[in-house]
């Protein structure tokens, strides 16, 4: 075990912390400011970052770390919620070491039962990694042409396939082209049994994200008819697709492969390196493949939590109730469990 130099819990806004993980070329977006400031201020979360000092009290590790108090789920502290990945920050193993070191001090001072973070530590007692999802990543070329020639024929014949059957692509950040995606996230939720993000949280990512032009919303018609979405969220070039949506009854029409490229051209056109997928679950190899088929790579995702006394996990208890719910309830009782349910499982 590494010796612990000195660790602090600072606010995510500490001036030196802002400036080590602004300028960490390996940070990615879930790291961002702002995005932090979106789930405190749509969940209630306490926003926190847990930082190794060093020599002249400059930080040599750290990472953004939220508590989740909840009288459903217990008390958590999450690195990060409703984050696919959250890269921490370290200048040398040693000091990874110390952070991990730190994290089991932590459980140990403050009140919850477990710590669940979205990378992969180093092993410690009670401390155990997992792997339940994948990444998918692609790499954007200079042009749309050379990108093309890695994406499987069946992508590009459907690709080929919407436009034909008419579907045009709209770009936005207001709130009536976030309100069309909400209103085609509810109908993808309930098909797949799960509760919906509450209202405020989409509304939330236009003060938040999209004003400071970190994303925008990305929409598929025909017509004057919105048939599928994707909420895509950018910086430092990369572009990542969190959230999509789209109507069961039109998929026929191939809304989703032409909202997907239209994605990916922008990406070229506006100079970004990489578009990631976002994460599906290991058991969903149909979704794998059809992200795998634009030409992105499949990135394991290892997690890593630190639970002392093995409690259970009431957080996805509480979802397995919530998906019967969801399952066979009309809308307005859908939206009332995302609206006062969701934060619970951060």
């Amino acid at each position: 075990m590494a010796t612990i130099e000195r660790y602090r819990l600072l606010a995510p806004s500490d001036r030196e912390w802002k400036r080590v993980s602004m300028q960490l070329a390996s940070a990615g977006f879930f790291q961002h400011p702002n995005w932090i400031g979106l789930l405190a201020a749509c969940y209630g979360y306490l926003p926190r970052v847990l930082a190794i000092t060093g020599a002249g009290g400059h930080i040599i590790a750290g990472l953004p770390i939220m508590r989740v108090k909840s009288p459903l789920t217990g008390t958590r502290w999450v690195s990060l919620p409703f984050s696919d990945y959250c890269t921490p920050y370290f200048d040398s193993d040693d000091a990874l070491e110390q952070l991990a070191d730190a994290l089991v001090d932590l459980q140990d001072r403050v009140e919850c039962q477990r710590i669940e973070l979205r990378w992969h530590y180093p092993a410690r007692g009670n401390m155990f990694s997992h792997t339940e999802y994948v990444l998918h990543r692609l790499v954007l070329q200079p042009s749309t042409h050379q990108q093309s020639q890695n994406v499987h024929r069946m992508h590009r014949q459907n690709t080929r396939n919407a436009r034909k059957n008419g579907l045009r692509i709209e770009r936005g950040t207001d709130l009536d082209h976030i309100r069309q995606f909400y209103r085609l996230q509810l109908e993808t939720r309930q098909r797949k049994g799960l509760p919906p993000q509450p209202w405020r949280f989409f509304r939330l990512l236009k003060d938040y994200l999209f004003d400071s032009d970190l994303g925008f919303v990305m929409l598929a018609y025909q017509g004057d008819e919105c048939l599928a979405g994707v909420v895509l969220f950018c910086w430092q070039g990369s572009i990542i697709c969190k959230y999509a949506a789209s109507q069961k009854a039109t998929l026929s029409l191939r809304p989703n492969n032409l909202l997907f490229w239209s994605a990916i051209c922008w990406g070229c056109e506006n100079e970004y390196t990489t578009f990631d997928f976002g994460r599906s679950e290991c058991s969903n190899t149909g979704l794998r493949e059809f992200k795998g088929r634009w030409g992105a790579t499949e990135i394991p995702l290892l997690y890593t939590t630190y639970s002392p006394h093995h409690t259970a996990d009431s957080n996805a208890r509480l979802m397995d109730v919530a998906q019967v719910v969801c399952r066979r309830s009309p809308r307005w009782l859908r939206r009332t469990v995302g609206e006062y349910f969701y934060g619970h499982f951060g």
